[in-house]
């Protein structure tokens, strides 16, 4: 286009020479072809600036569109950083709060833990306070019951050497009245006679002497032959609970170890329970768990010293006493009783 315009230009700059030396027919020639020229030009110039405003137009179109959405990116964006910027904000006060609330938790689970092992520390202080008062308590009790047993044993020996002297004395009573009588003449014994058959009451006859009744002799124990556990189990499902601990009591003093002895101990603890003597039951139960730990009359033993203990009001006591049951026979059902237990106390 630029090439074309430049030659145009040309020819119009050399026409006035042209004209002289050329035809007129040569300048009618020119004359058409440059309206031809120019015609095409104003075409393509109308062309071009149609087209290239046709161009701009759509361009402006495009670039009004392509800013309306930029803007809206823009105006996205900006809300987007909002939000952001908001939840950024929120996350630092969840996560503040988070850190306070579990600061506060540890704070309170640590005070708590600290609570109960100073509790567990008073606990374990105070049953070991009472296994000490138990086992001093049953110290005397055992000297106790010696001290009586060597007693009665001195009592006894004493009213069987007056019953022994009771019946040598009248021994010699006897024989002393039957040779007197010897003596008497034969008249007097008919006369005797004659008297007695008519006079048929009994009378009482100068031999004969009431019977001296030592009072101070001790009743015969209970048998410790080989049905003696039989016989004491048989008055204890009779009701009868103190004849029930003499003879397991005999049985003991005669079989000192065993299963069966283990059992028998653990019954004597069970017939003071029944007379609600629950200070002695305790004992006889701390005997068990003293001695045999690991057998299964132990954990039984421990549930019974702790409902003892309750029926003596000492709840303290009979609570630590059931958690020692819960830690050490966790799997037994006197477990599962003391839980109970101690849950409702």
């Amino acid at each position: 286009m630029k090439k074309t315009t430049r030659n145009i230009l040309f020819l119009l700059a050399i026409c006035p020479f042209l004209v002289q030396c050329a035809s007129q027919d040569e300048v009618n020639r020119l004359n058409y072809q440059l309206r031809v020229v120019n015609k095409k030009l104003n075409d393509m110039k109308n062309e071009t600036v149609d087209d290239m405003q046709k161009r701009q137009a759509a361009s402006s179109d495009q670039m009004d569109q392509l800013q309306n959405e930029i803007m809206t990116l823009r105006g996205q964006l900006e809300e987007t950083a909002r939000l952001n910027k908001e939840l950024t904000e929120q996350n630092r006060q969840l996560e503040t709060s988070f850190k306070s609330f579990s600061s506060k938790s540890e704070d309170e689970r640590q005070t708590i833990l600290k609570q109960n092992q100073e509790q567990e520390k008073i606990k374990e202080a105070r049953l070991a306070e009472l296994s000490a008062k138990l086992s001093a308590l049953q110290t005397y009790k055992l000297k106790e019951a010696d001290r009586k047993a060597h007693e009665a044993s001195l009592h006894a020996e004493e009213a069987k050497a007056k019953a022994s002297e009771a019946n040598k004395n009248l021994s010699k009573t006897t024989t002393t009245q039957i040779a007197a009588d010897k003596k008497k003449p034969i008249k007097d014994q008919a006369a005797l006679s004659e008297a007695a058959e008519k006079n048929p009451s009994p009378t009482p006859s100068p031999q004969s002497k009431p019977a001296v009744k030592n009072t101070e002799a001790p009743a015969p124990g209970p048998s410790a032959g080989p049905d003696v556990y039989g016989q004491a189990m048989a008055e204890y499902n009779k009701g009868n609970f103190g004849g029930a601990f003499k003879h397991f009591e005999g049985f003991i003093g005669k079989n000192e170890t065993g299963e069966k002895s283990i059992e028998a101990r653990y019954m004597m603890g069970e017939c003071l329970f029944k007379q609600k003597e629950y200070d002695q039951s305790i004992l006889q139960y701390q005997k068990i768990v003293s001695n045999y730990p690991q057998h299964p009359k132990a954990a039984a033993a421990l549930l019974r010293q702790g409902m003892a203990f309750e029926s003596l009001s000492d709840k303290e006591t009979a609570k630590i006493i059931y958690k020692k049951i819960i830690s050490a026979y966790g799997s037994s059902p006197e477990a599962a009783t003391a839980k109970q237990r101690s849950g409702s106390l």
